[in-house]
């Protein structure tokens, strides 16, 4: 017996790390299990998954260790969510700024007719070999563009407005 006439500790012990909670007690009851798991275990480390104990005498009318109204689960949960919203936020937001970086180095231009245009001949934008000048004769839905020679006024083809690039004379 210690002084206080403390006789019983209660231990307990995080597997992975070692990391032991210790308290002494003079008698150990449900009550004084439960505060303790409370405040040493649920409150500093979260929920456990599993608890193990001796199961001796002092601990069979402690059938749980957990509080019945589950204020800590509600607000566990609540931090799950907060945490999926923000995550959300982050997705939308990365996605947004995807799309302006596409959006920036994408040939999205819009041609009207009698504009003069280059026509690409390959479609990698190293090294790209331009044809033209031509004559944006007619305008379909969909970024498709009907361009003819310039100089003849002959159709040279319909192609999509990603190959094509606005020439200034």
């Amino acid at each position: 017996m210690a002084l206080g006439g403390l006789k019983f500790l209660a231990i307990a012990m995080e597997h992975s790390t070692k990391w032991a909670e210790v308290k002494p007690f003079t008698m150990i009851n449900r009550r004084q299990a439960e505060k303790f798991a409370w405040e040493h275990i649920v409150c500093r480390f979260g929920i456990p998954r599993t608890i193990s104990s001796k199961k001796d005498k002092h601990f069979k009318e402690a059938k749980s260790i957990v509080p019945k109204d589950n204020r800590y689960v509600t607000k566990e949960n609540a931090k799950r969510k907060e945490d999926k919203e923000v995550a959300s936020i982050g997705e939308a937001y990365y996605q947004s700024k995807l799309q302006r970086y596409h959006d920036v180095r994408s040939n999205y231009s819009t041609y009207k007719l009698g504009d003069f245009v280059l026509l690409s001949l390959n479609d990698t934008k190293s090294l790209q070999m331009w044809q033209g000048p031509h004559i944006m004769s007619d305008v379909h839905e969909g970024e498709l563009y009907k361009i003819t020679d310039a100089s003849d006024h002959s159709f040279i083809q319909t192609t999509k407005g990603t190959s094509l690039h606005k020439f200034y004379m």
